[in-house]
This record gives structure tokens, C-alpha cells and sequence, in this order.
């Protein structure tokens, strides 16, 4: 009985554990002359949040550790894409470049 759980809490340990290993992802949406894209919505693949950029760019937080795409999109311009690795208690940077359509 006592094996039981003592694995129990091993495993609810553990469980509670990867769901705080996590880091950040942050950059800027550009356009093709590296000027800030405002208002692009930029996603993760896997998924995990979403959030709109401002002049100063994005910041997603609280990112499972994993390998990303992070993609961005904007009306009136081509979607852009920048692979990440995000690591634990880190935050990773992540500049995409978009370009207009025409």
C-alpha cells in the first residue's frame, strides 16, 4: 500500500511539474523594410496562445517547453513564419518578416 502511493505522488508531482516548465517567446513582425507591423496576430504551432503586436512587438508567455512555429498575419499582407526551440525559464526571440501584398 505504501508503494501505491508513494508512486502517486511521484506521478502528481511530475504532472504538476511539466506543467510549469515553460519560457517565453518575444520579437517583432516586420515589414520588408524592418519597419514594426502594428496589429498583426501572431499564433504558435502547436498552439498555445495568440496575441496581437504592437510598435514594440509581441511577447507570449508561459510557452510549454517544445520546438515552434510562430506565425504571423495581417490583412493586406502575406503571413510570415520563424521557427523556435522554447526553453525552460527563458525567453526566446523570435523577430518574423511579413511582406505586402499586392
Amino acid at each position: 500500500m505504501k508503494k501505491c502511493g508513494l508512486i502517486l505522488l511521484v506521478l502528481l508531482s511530475f504532472s504538476f511539474l511539466t506543467g510549469c516548465i515553460t519560457g517565453a517567446i518575444k520579437g517583432q513582425v516586420l515589414d520588408t523594410e524592418d519597419r514594426p507591423v502594428e496589429g498583426a496576430i501572431v499564433t504558435t504551432d502547436p498552439p498555445t496562445q495568440s496575441i496581437r503586436t504592437t510598435e514594440a512587438g509581441y511577447e507570449i508567455t508561459d510557452v510549454p517547453v517544445n520546438e515552434y512555429t510562430v506565425r504571423a498575419r495581417k490583412p493586406g499582407f502575406k503571413s510570415g513564419e520563424a521557427k523556435v526551440r522554447v526553453q525552460w525559464n527563458t525567453t526566446t526571440g523570435a523577430d518574423i518578416q511579413i511582406e505586402r501584398d499586392n
